[in-house]
């Protein structure tokens, strides 16, 4: 005959006891998707900063090969800082624009001169994007 005791299941002591182990494997996960939740938030930032930077690039670019603005055209005045990039209100872009002397742009030869420029996109003062270029006069 069966006693009344282990015809009724779990105690509570086994009860909580799986309660608690629950509960760790709950925090466990929990810690994991708030780390991958982070970390794709991160990515995103980077991705859109490393994208806003090359689009000051290549307007950079573009102003260089357009006949009626040229070599001359590039510098930081006519490239003013974006406290809010239109339509991304929380990430700011600025470009430095300066004279390269020597290194891999001196040619007495062909007189050729370079310019270095930085475009720095940053969200919340943090910097999310960089891309440094080279324009030459030729």
């Amino acid at each position: 005959m069966k006693t009344r005791h282990a015809m009724q299941g779990f105690s509570l002591v086994e009860l909580i006891a799986i309660i608690v182990v629950l509960a760790v494997g709950i925090v466990s996960l929990l810690q994991v998707f708030g780390t991958a939740t982070r970390t794709i938030s991160n990515n995103v930032d980077g991705q859109l900063g490393a994208q806003l930077a090359q689009e000051r690039a290549e307007q950079v670019l573009a102003d260089r090969r357009n006949p009626a603005l040229g070599y001359t055209y590039v510098k930081t005045a006519n490239y003013p800082a974006e406290a809010s990039v239109t339509g991304f209100a929380n990430y700011a872009r600025s470009t430095a624009i300066s004279n390269l002397a020597g290194g891999a742009c001196a040619n007495a030869v062909t007189n050729t001169t370079c310019k270095q420029v930085v475009v720095t996109v940053t969200r919340g003062g943090q910097k999310v994007g960089e891309v440094t270029l080279m324009v030459a006069d030729y």
